[in-house]
């Protein structure tokens, strides 16, 4: 039975499916008034209570927007923080005279949100307890226009007693008001229970086979009917068996189904509950890329035999030191795995990708941004599964920075559908903590493997005290592509100045890095910062994006000689030489030994002496600004 060929019609009014047969009407309520009811305000309309209202509700975007029958409906206002439940029970309900078969039926309007739940029970007694027979939670009408939801419950097995019907509402918010929370107005209307039914209502609906197109539908009959009118999403069908087989449905979707039982010709039920199911997923067809931004996929899904889940993250993580501060673009999500307390040293969190048909890709390439800062990082693995066996294509340890990471695996397979398993693998730090270890991905997909692709990894740039005319820069080119690349050109421009082109004979082979030192050096003679740009240039680049790379160097700043002052001294005397900056000083120009530092120092020479004065940025090791105090010995 397919949803879009079959013969069918849409729902125009419910009153159409009314049962038309004989019957007692032992209640019959349109809630006009309060009349018997207990539980209801009246006077004004009350937050976190029930009320008897005409037209729309206190809130917008929920509620109906009229009764559905008279003026009047009863509902339940869900503005406000407290309370968070509350209920009405209708009037005494005779069924001591009862025959046969009686059910309760009333009209319901769950529009909003944050609809939360109702419980419908009997007793017989007005202050319970309530025995529940009928639950509902969550939205069903999409709009305040929206018809509203005929609802039947079997009270056979009340016969001969006297009992009363409760209705208890309780909004989703039950620990703390949240925003958005009084989108969860439900309202009832037209309350009825009647005996000596002919044609009960089927219940039990449920679904079965479910695939990303198709799914079977059952259901348990009311009593002995031959037909049944089926309204799946909206569009009904009458159908002659108690399981129906749809197709043509979309995947990754809800379906929500209802059914009347059809007993004679103007003998039909009022509906079933409403049961809802969603579609498989649809193999996907690469290229494909999955960033999260959306949440969690109803198409990935979190594995039941690991320790913990993957989560959704936006921004940085709760720990300080460890994980992202943001996704890979910039205020987006990601999926990462928390490490703090519960979590302890070799847990593991494991999410299953959706499948993914890669039959139109020559060269399937697995691309994904990984993120392992912290120093407790542990291991983060992907492995493929081809349909028969899993294997492992991509493992990674330890700390890698607090950086986005772009990692790509060529796939080697023959299969033509493959999923993914990623999985987190807790480690520690010296301390034995976990915490500072959370890892993420990030734009996971698999596509096309670039043929050509050249990329900038590092460059080196001088940095050092007396730098030349004649410095050397280096550039590390790697090849990422699918084969082998030679006489491409590289080129240094420093601070902003000229480029300095030339070429790399090659052959450089696929994975491999070329460590390339210019022929043409920079002068880096003046001391300062210098700017030097990279760039890659291969005609045939499929991926230009990283081709550049900057870098920058320093010769470090050589400060004044400091003033120092001298002495002629008496043998076997002591004196001081002075320096008008702190300095090291040595005893020797060249090769002497390190003997004080100060801006002054005690010696006691034994003969004439030169004393070296070096000011040093930095580390002793940067020598800069040179200066002698000379003793003269007397004898």
């Amino acid at each position: 039975n397919s949803i879009e060929d079959s013969t069918n019609f849409e729902l125009e009014d419910d009153n159409d499916f009314e049962s038309t047969s004989f019957y007692e009407e032992d209640l019959f309520d349109d809630l006009e008034s309060i009349g018997g009811w207990t539980g209801i305000n009246g006077s004004t309309i009350n937050n976190g209570a029930w009320n008897i209202n005409s037209s729309g509700t206190s809130s917008t975007g929920t509620g109906p927007n009229g009764a559905h029958s008279g003026n009047n409906y009863f509902y339940y206002e869900t503005s406000g923080t407290n309370p968070t439940s509350g209920s009405i029970v209708s009037p005494l309900i005779d069924l001591a005279n009862a025959n046969d078969d009686v059910e309760l039926s009333f009209w319901m309007h769950a529009y909003g949100a944050t609809i939360g739940t109702l419980d419908v029970g009997v007793s017989t007694s007005a202050t319970g307890p309530f025995t529940s027979l009928f639950s509902w939670s969550g939205q069903y009408q999409q709009s305040d226009t929206d018809a509203w939801m005929p609802v039947g419950v079997d009270l056979t097995s009340y016969i001969g007693q006297t009992v009363y019907v409760g209705f208890t509402y309780t909004r989703i918010d039950t620990a703390n008001y949240i925003s958005g929370g009084w989108w969860g107005d439900l309202a009832i209307d037209m309350v009825e229970v009647n005996s000596c039914f002919n044609c009960l209502a089927p219940s039990g609906l449920t679904s079965s086979n479910v695939t990303s197109t198709s799914a079977d539908v059952s259901w348990t009959p009311g009593s002995t009917e031959p037909e049944w009118f089926l309204i799946v999403n909206g569009v009904g069908s009458v159908e002659t068996s108690s399981t129906v087989s749809l197709s043509g449905l979309m995947p990754n979707t809800a379906y929500t189904c209802q059914v009347h039982a059809i007993c004679a010709p103007g003998d039909t039920s009022v509906a079933s509950p409403a049961y809802t199911f969603n579609t498989a997923c649809a193999v996907a067809i690469a290229p494909t890329n999955e960033n999260f931004d959306a949440g969690f996929s109803n198409c990935w899904s979190q594995d039941t035999s690991d320790v913990f889940d993957w989560s959704v993250g936006t921004g940085g993580t709760p720990s300080g030191g460890t994980g992202p501060s943001d996704d890979f673009t910039g205020g987006g999500n990601y999926m990462f795995t928390e490490a703090s307390v519960p979590r302890a040293y070799g847990d593991s969190a494991i999410m299953h990708s959706e499948q993914i048909d890669i039959s139109g890709l020559t060269n399937p390439e697995l691309r994904f941004l990984s993120h392992m800062y912290g120093n407790a990082m542990g291991t983060m693995r992907v492995d493929m599964w081809d349909g028969s066996a899993y294997s492992n294509v991509f493992t990674k340890s330890g700390d890698q920075g607090d950086v986005w990471n772009e990692e790509l695996v060529l796939l080697s397979t023959t299969a033509s559908v493959v999923q993914f398993k990623v999985t987190a693998i807790l480690d520690s730090n010296a301390g034995g903590q976990t915490w500072p270890g959370d890892m993420a991905i990030d734009e996971f997909g698999v596509r096309e493997a670039i043929a050509n692709d050249l990329a900038i990894v590092a460059a080196v740039a001088p940095s050092g005290c007396d730098l030349t005319n004649a410095e050397p820069i280096e550039v590390w080119v790697v090849n990422q592509g699918l084969g082998a690349e030679s006489n491409f050109d590289v080129s240094y421009a420093v601070n902003g100045g000229p480029s300095v082109v030339e070429t790399v004979a090659g052959p450089l082979a696929v994975g491999d890095t070329a460590m390339y030192v210019f022929t043409a050096t920079a002068d880096m003679s003046t001391d300062g910062v210098y700017d030097v740009d990279l760039h890659v240039d291969l005609a045939t680049d499929g991926d230009t994006t990283d081709n550049n790379y900057s870098t920058s160097g320093e010769n470090y700043f050589t400060p004044a000689a400091p003033t120092t002052m001298g002495d002629t001294i008496c043998n076997g005397d002591s004196t001081m030489v002075t320096a008008d900056e702190y300095s090291y000083w040595y005893d020797a120009a060249t090769g002497g030994n390190l003997i004080g530092e100060g801006d002054e120092l005690d010696v006691s020479p034994t003969a004439t002496t030169s004393y070296l004065s070096l000011i040093h940025i930095s580390e002793p090791t940067r020598r800069r600004g040179m200066a002698y105090a000379v003793l003269c010995l007397k004898k």
